[in-house]
């Protein structure tokens, strides 16, 4: 993972500033390399948000192939019977998570 995130900062760097003066790389490459820690993370901690909040939808006694996605229930759509506290906290989520996307640019929704 250490040198994967080393292979992106190198080929930031060579791509976009072949052309400076090979005094000024280590300091462009330090500083490249920051930036690709902080995105690997952020990009990390995203994933990890939306993979707990999914993992949520999923009944415990689910196989681990189970699309979370198929058990969202919609107005119209109540074919599984879910135990009153497992409904009211499946609402809630899907209503945080139809809020954020509201909350998203147009463009983000599409």
């Amino acid at each position: 993972m250490a040198l994967d995130i080393v292979q992106d900062a190198m080929l930031k760097l060579a791509d976009k500033y072949a052309a400076k003066p090979s005094e000024e790389l280590p300091l462009l490459f330090q500083r490249i390399l920051q930036n690709t820690i902080r995105d690997h993370y952020r990009r990390q901690k995203v994933r990890s948000m939306w993979t707990t909040l999914m993992s949520s939808l999923v009944p415990q006694h689910e196989e681990s192939d189970h699309d979370p996605l198929d058990t969202l229930q919609g107005k119209d759509n109540n074919s599984q019977a879910l135990a009153p506290d497992a409904s009211l906290e499946q609402s809630q989520l899907i209503a945080l998570i139809e809020k954020a996307l509201m909350d998203l640019p147009a463009r983000q929704r599409e």
